[in-house]
């Protein structure tokens, strides 16, 4: 298993509550990026709350990732991750939400960071892709879909195409841009995990 601390795409298609590193849903037409780490520090969570934030679409051959940097340029504590990104459903058609949200020039993600070690969320935060993240989403939804027959095909195949990738290096084949947070939520009492869905963890398997 790969793990966000090396900064290459974590393993897909099991729950983000045990398994460190980086996972991609979807709620509605929203895509929530969930960051697993145990016992992150609070430089990291500084990091994703409050630095900029860069977020990447790559796709080849229908082949897809989310890429995320969060923090600044010369920061040790920057965060960053890259997950699959399978926009397929088990019918091999584009995922519903994404489909009704193609209409739309920017898509919501969530970013949330937890602590493996406890299941407590950390931090919680949203941005918006700008217009050129999503005509970037969308070639990659044409081309998962005319290749891939299911999400559980897709899913196979990114994990064995991604697994030797870093973060870095799927950054600099990516079309990438440095976003501003839309929302911030605070967390005073952290809950646990299992206590917050932002997401449908059924939708992209």
């Amino acid at each position: 298993m790969s793990t966000l601390r090396d900064g290459r795409p974590a393993l897909h298609g099991r729950s983000p509550a045990h398994i460190e590193g980086a996972h991609v849903t979807l709620a509605g037409p929203a895509l929530c990026l969930t960051l697993v780490y145990e016992e992150p520090t609070e430089q990291e969570a500084r990091a994703v709350e409050t630095g900029p934030v860069a977020l990447g679409i790559y796709h080849a051959d229908g082949i897809t990732a989310l890429a995320l940097r969060a923090g600044h340029l010369d920061d040790p504590d920057r965060v960053k991750a890259s997950a699959p990104l399978i926009l397929i459903d088990d019918e091999g058609h584009v995922v519903t939400a994404l489909a009704d949200a193609h209409a739309r020039t920017a898509w919501p993600v969530h970013l949330t960071l937890c602590d493996t070690a406890d299941g407590t969320v950390r931090v919680v935060q949203s941005v918006e892709t700008p217009p050129e993240l999503v005509a970037s989403a969308r070639q990659a939804t044409r081309a998962q879909a005319s290749r891939f027959a299911s999400a559980s095909e897709a899913a196979v195949e990114h994990t064995l195409r991604l697994r030797g990738l870093t973060t870095d290096h799927i950054f600099d084949r990516a079309e990438v841009r440095t976003v501003a947070p839309a929302a911030r939520m605070s967390i005073n009492v952290r809950p646990r995990l299992g206590q917050i869905r932002p997401h449908d963890e059924s939708a992209l398997r």
